[in-house]
């Protein structure tokens, strides 16, 4: 179930930094793609992958306008990396998703509740 639209709700840029992991590229980006809360972006950073990742990324974002991908012209290190998809995050709030990692559906609804104003970083447990 998808959260209803209003005005007010802070857009969430969900950072994927990735370096050749086409094969988990798609399944990450749609954990994403999925979130019950809807005013977000996925900026994709490929940092000038050699496997297919950086052709996966542009078909999934041909599909659908909230993913905003990028790709280094040489590799940059991930730290750079990391630092680029901050670059060209738009959101108040930012949630870096590892290349091969999933989100549940609600991570983003979940998490963005606990801002208060007096809270600057919520993590979480794995499973």
């Amino acid at each position: 179930m998808v959260i209803e639209e209003k005005k007010e709700d802070p857009l969430v840029s969900i950072l994927v930094p990735t370096y050749n992991r086409v094969k988990f590229i798609e399944e990450t980006i749609e954990s994403a793609l999925k979130q019950t809360y809807w005013n977000i972006e996925v900026v994709v950073v490929d940092n000038a992958s050699t496997d297919g990742t950086w052709e996966k990324i542009c078909s999934l974002a041909s599909e659908n306008e909230r993913i905003k991908a990028t790709r280094n012209d040489n590799n940059i290190g991930p730290v750079r990396n990391w630092i680029r998809c901050v670059e060209l995050a738009s959101g108040i709030y930012g949630k870096i998703l590892w290349s091969d990692d999933l989100m549940d559906e609600r991570f983003i609804e979940k998490t963005l509740a606990l801002f208060d104003g007096s809270v600057g970083f919520v993590f979480t447990g794995a499973s």
